[in-house]
């Protein structure tokens, strides 16, 4: 069902493994999202009642028809029976066994993620004015500090410094969600391969750009 909506495409898809998915949220109108609506259960209706914002209500919709969909196809399970709980931290689940799915959602875009294994993924609009000298004392360790800024003391960091330190900020986002710890969690320090980047010991990890759309960054990860 989901090869028939031209506003999902597929990033990652290994049919025994893990399936991840970007959505365009641009590209549903109001009235398809209006007959999503029918996927939400009552927990999730009274929440949708709460949001006030157009766009938020739009990807509050969007998100969770999506990911019932793919949860659905995925693990054959009826969508009209999953019911979206939360763990302490925040993290979805659904009262199935071996179920693991995961969403992120900024700006014009979302990703979602399900897997037979933990999966955490992460999307972020990336945004120029923002204090990154400050964020990196916060979440990178001295290693990721130095490959993003590159010893750099100038205020305004420039284009590859954002797209670098987004490229770990995603893949941290993604790894912390994927353990269940969200951003409560302690932001892990990852390791440099020459080959396959940044990474973390004992996951597999992916990160890219949209393509065409290099304000995007996201990454996926699984253990």
């Amino acid at each position: 069902m989901l090869e028939n909506f031209d506003f999902i495409e597929s990033v990652k898809d290994l049919p025994d493994y893990a399936r991840v998915v970007l959505v365009d949220l641009t590209k549903v109108s109001p009235a398809k999202a209006t007959s999503f609506e029918t996927y939400l259960d009552v927990t999730e209706q009274q929440k949708l009642q709460t949001i006030t914002v157009d766009a938020k209500r739009h990807a509050f919709v969007v998100c969770r028809f999506i990911a019932k969909q793919l949860i659905g196809e995925f693990f054959g399970l009826d969508p009209l029976t999953l019911n979206f709980q939360y763990t302490e931290r925040g993290k979805p689940y659904v009262n199935v066994p071996g179920v693991e799915f995961n969403i992120s959602h900024s700006g014009d875009y979302a990703l979602i993620g399900v897997s037979h294994h933990k999966i955490g993924v992460d999307i972020e609009k990336m945004k120029p004015n923002r204090d990154f000298k400050g964020l990196a004392e916060a979440v990178l360790s001295g290693d990721e500090r130095r490959w993003v800024f590159g010893g750099s003391n100038q205020v305004s960091p420039h284009e590859e410094m954002i797209k670098r330190f987004y490229q770990l900020w995603t893949l941290k986002e993604a790894r912390l969600k994927c353990d269940g710890d969200g951003l409560a969690g302690h932001f892990p320090a990852a390791t440099f391969d020459e080959l396959l980047g940044w990474k973390f010991l004992g996951y597999e990890a992916l990160n890219n750009f949209i393509i065409n759309k290099l304000i995007y960054n996201y990454s996926i990860c699984t253990k």
